[in-house]
């Protein structure tokens, strides 16, 4: 798995030869081979070289190292300077690795803190956190694109309801007197039941006839009295 890469034609440095540090030699202290190296047993210490550094699988390294390129199948502890770190299958690195290519191959191992040291990419990177910490918009190099927020809407008001109250009917309108006219007039029919003349009449009627039969003239009255009654 590569973490991190650039296309390019990979310059190789030569030197003298391949200096090897066989499997069972331990040494401590610091190293400036001339040519490449190749590490099957142990050093604790600092290597300084401008060729490529190799960890064999029984080989083993604590310490610095800044080298032109360097492939682990063993194991390595500290601190990791060079152009480019292969780990490879029962490969393992701890510590910090700087570098412009990383290569994790299937089956190695890697627990620590990488950085790039390639110029374009750093940049990129550091242009991108910039503008996102400061909440500007990134810019194409970075490759992301945040769209303007829209402005908010203000909420329309609600029509007010103008409610007027009723006014009550004037005595004497015609609203009034619509509303008192079912209403029945039960104060004279109290008073009297008669409606009158009508008892005048079968009076009249009554002495006419008692003129030309007294008796007949007040049957009139007494049957006009009682229809009235």
């Amino acid at each position: 798995m590569g973490l991190f890469g650039k296309s390019g034609k990979e310059t190789r440095r030569r030197g003298g030869g391949t200096t090897i540090i066989a499997t069972g030699t331990t040494l401590v202290g610091e190293l400036k081979p001339e040519g490449n190296l190749h590490i099957d047993g142990r050093i604790e210490g600092n290597i300084r070289s401008e060729h490529d550094v190799s960890i064999g699988a029984d080989g083993s390294f604590e310490g610095d190292i800044q080298a032109h390129r360097m492939v682990v199948s063993g194991f390595a502890r500290g601190r990791i300077e060079c152009d480019s770190l292969e780990i490879v299958e029962q490969g393992k690195v701890l510590g910090e690795v700087s570098s412009r290519a990383f290569v994790i191959e299937p089956g190695g191992q890697f627990l620590g803190e990488s950085r790039s040291t390639d110029e374009e990419a750093v940049a990129a990177l550091s242009h991108w956190k910039q503008s996102t910490a400061s909440g500007g918009e990134p810019t194409e190099q970075a490759g992301v694109v945040v769209p303007e927020p829209e402005p908010a809407k203000e909420a329309e008001p609600e029509p007010a309801v103008d409610i007027k109250p009723t006014p009550e009917p004037e005595v004497g309108s015609p609203v009034a007197d619509a509303d008192t006219a079912g209403e029945p007039d039960i104060g004279p029919a109290f008073e009297d039941e008669r409606q009158p003349g009508a008892g005048d009449e079968a009076a009249d009627a009554g002495r006419a006839q008692d003129r030309e039969d007294p008796r007949q003239g007040r049957d009139w009255v007494a049957q006009g009295e009682r229809r009235w009654r």
